[in-house]
């Protein structure tokens, strides 16, 4: 029987590796934070020719593996803490990481263990985060229109021109709708926004193209068939959609067909008797799958005819098909435009249960696909095509793009704070009155840390903190823009943070930090025996 050889470190050697690994993922993670943050190259075979360059934390972070099993468990526990902010707020992973290694670090130099409960001083710091993150609640600001251009473009490193493209997606679609990003079919990258429904699927045969330039098929008015139940032949639905073809109407199936069923329908198509296109479901077969055709039906008035239920064609009439004012399908998506639905109160209703799901689920990949439906229920649609003349350049790019959707859709669900580390730095200003020596400590500890943020950002644009701390007046909304070398009001400057970015990073942060200081030893597998 294999077994296997445990390694341990006990004491001061566990938190020396601890902090050794910390500390290298911090040094090069940090150095990608706030406007005059650096590049990292990184070589992986995960990335485009093996190698990459990024200003983008979570791909850095996402990078490093120590040789040290010690250290490296350590990289991992905070690289996890962090990637759960970004899930949870969309950005924010470099922030999380700094503030974890700045509560660590600054509590092994202030804690004596001759004086002070290292229990008790942990159970401190929480009650000091818990106080700032009520603070920073009270000073938030709803995002407008005019700063949700500054909060887009800071998110993407800057760059005014992706941050406008961020900024009118979401002026268009709303907190309710969705931006994707994707890659371009070209070096440019465009936003293109749909007034619908978008299925990531297009035509299944090239038979159904209206617009040879588009190489896609339009159609007005049509009528859409939806189900899971594949077509074995034209005369299985024959008496369902017979009555719409004879007005002329297009006919849209959604929905797998067999090869005679699909030859019969594209022939018609091509002899000109009527209009039509087939779209097969993505997604395979299952309940994902399923639910989508459900929310389809729902949003085009129609009924999903599903086999799960074991329903039967002849159950069906012509009233049971849905209906648009417009589909649009290519080689790779399709949309389907419809203006009025009398099932809006339905649509209503299933919105109010989707949003009550999201809130309860943890899983990110289950809430990606969540959100998707609600939005694509709500008809509003942003894709942002991203392009460039190289396959790194365009991943750099996509990267700063998809942190910039995150951010700004958490900025429109939370409120904005002023940037720079200014937020944090401003709520390390708090008094203590206390003769408590482990609720001192504590209040010592988060008072340096969430300064470090602030610290990071001008190191990285070199210029010392303590030098702009003597002669300005940091606090509040008031702030120093790396960028520009200014002093100034950090909300008039376009200096904004999300506010769900900064107060899920510094709870993370918190959390990971308190769980490595009460660690006294460290068991990694070694070798098998």
């Amino acid at each position: 029987m294999q077994k296997i050889v445990k390694e341990i470190h006990f004491g001061s050697d566990a938190r020396e590796k601890i902090m050794s690994g910390v500390k290298q993922l911090t040094d090069a993670v940090k150095s990608t934070l706030g406007a005059r943050g650096r590049t990292v190259l990184i070589q992986s075979s995960m990335h485009t020719g093996g190698k990459t360059i990024t200003k983008d934390g979570v791909t850095v972070a996402d990078s490093i593996t120590l040789l040290d099993q010690t250290e490296n468990l350590a990289v991992e526990i905070v690289r996890e803490a962090a990637q759960n902010t970004a899930q949870i707020a969309g950005d924010g992973t470099t922030t999380s990481i700094v503030l974890a290694e700045a509560i660590l670090s600054t509590a092994n130099s202030l804690i004596d263990p001759e004086i002070h409960n290292i229990t008790e001083v942990t159970r401190y710091i929480q009650e000091h985060v818990d106080r700032i993150i009520v603070g920073l609640n009270e000073k938030k600001k709803d995002v407008t229109k005019e700063n949700l251009l500054d909060v887009a473009s800071i998110s993407a490193n800057n760059d005014k021109v992706l941050g406008k493209l961020i900024a009118d997606a979401y002026n268009k679609v709303g907190v309710d709708g969705v931006v994707l990003v994707e890659n371009s079919k070209n070096y440019d990258t465009y936003v293109e926004f749909i007034n619908g429904l978008r299925i990531p699927r297009g035509f299944s045969s090239p038979i159904s193209v209206t617009d040879i330039k588009k190489f896609n098929c339009e159609l007005e008015n049509a009528l859409i068939l939806i189900t899971d139940k594949e077509i074995q032949s034209m005369k299985d639905i024959e008496g369902i959609v017979s009555p719409g073809l004879r007005s002329g109407l297009p006919l849209v199936i959604v929905g797998e067909m067999s090869k005679d069923a699909a030859e019969t329908f594209n022939s018609n198509i091509y002899q000109n008797h009527f209009k039509g296109v087939n779209i097969v479901p993505p997604g395979g077969h299952g309940y994902r799958r399923d639910e989508m055709l459900e929310d389809l039906a729902l949003a085009t008035g129609g009924t999903f005819m599903s086999e799960r239920l074991g329903t039967d064609w002849g159950q069906f009439t012509h009233d049971d098909l849905g209906k648009c004012d417009k589909i649009i399908s290519d080689r790779y998506s399709t949309s389907i435009v419809n203006n009025n639905n009398p099932n809006q109160e339905a649509i209503d209703n299933r919105l109010s249960e989707l949003r009550e799901l999201m809130a309860s689920l943890k899983s990110e990949a289950e809430k990606e696909t969540v959100n998707k439906r609600i939005s694509n229920l709500c008809g509003k649609v942003a894709i942002i095509n991203v392009g460039a003349t190289s396959e790194i350049e365009a991943k750099e790019i996509k990267d700063r793009v998809d942190d910039s959707v995150l951010a700004t859709k958490a900025s429109l669900e939370d409120g904005i704070l002023p940037g720079g580390g200014v937020a944090l730095y401003s709520a390390s200003n708090f008094n203590i009155n206390t003769e408590n020596v482990d609720e001192v400590c504590a209040a010592n500890i988060v008072a340096t840390a969430i300064k470090e943020p602030f610290n990071a950002i001008l190191s990285n644009g070199g210029v010392k903190s303590d030098e702009i701390v003597k002669d300005h007046n940091i606090g509040d909304e008031m702030g120093y823009n790396i960028k520009t070398k200014e002093y100034g009001n950090m909300y008039e400057m376009g200096i904004i943070d999300p506010a769900k970015v900064t107060k899920t990073a510094l709870e993370n942060a918190t959390s990971v930090a308190i769980s490595l200081l009460s660690t006294s030893a460290v068991i990694y597998n070694k070798t098998n025996m």
